[in-house]
């Protein structure tokens, strides 16, 4: 159901290249399954929350301003911090897979592989505390959707 995750020792933090690149880790068989979250330390308030579209391209300034909402704008929901966020997005206009990625405050969207010949889908997740699903998917369908 889920590969597991090889660990490697590292020497000076050099790492050969073989154990990173061309691994696949972005495609759709590895990201279109999801892992269980478990928060640690006896707290519950860590959850996520994904966003999940089939075969529709998103505005990148539209999706732009609705990351820098969720991760920026207190007023979204004063009690939720997302502390990660990450995803696949299929962009207007493009024809490669975006991965959108952040931690805190910082998010990028990169463009990576060619969608080819799969059906480009957009999927977004998002980790934090108090995570407000609620909230979330108004402001994505307000601000991107709309």
């Amino acid at each position: 159901m889920f590969q597991s995750c090889m660990a490697h020792r590292l020497n000076s933090y050099s790492i050969p290249l073989e154990f990173i690149l061309n691994i696949d880790s972005f495609s759709s068989a590895n990201i279109q399954s999801t892992v269980p979250i478990h928060s640690g330390q006896g707290s519950h308030s860590i959850s996520t929350y994904s966003i999940i579209l089939g075969p529709q391209f998103l505005e990148q300034d539209k999706l732009d301003k609705w990351l820098r909402c969720l991760l920026w704008d207190q007023n979204l929901s004063p009690s939720m911090r997302i502390i990660r966020l990450k995803g696949l997005v299929a962009i207007a206009s493009e024809s490669k897979r975006f991965t959108v990625q952040g931690v805190y405050e910082t998010y990028e969207m990169k463009p990576t592989t060619e969608w080819g010949k799969e059906q480009p889908y957009n999927r977004i997740i998002c980790i934090g505390k108090n995570i407000d699903q609620e909230a979330i998917q108004k402001s994505f369908d307000k601000i991107v959707l709309g």
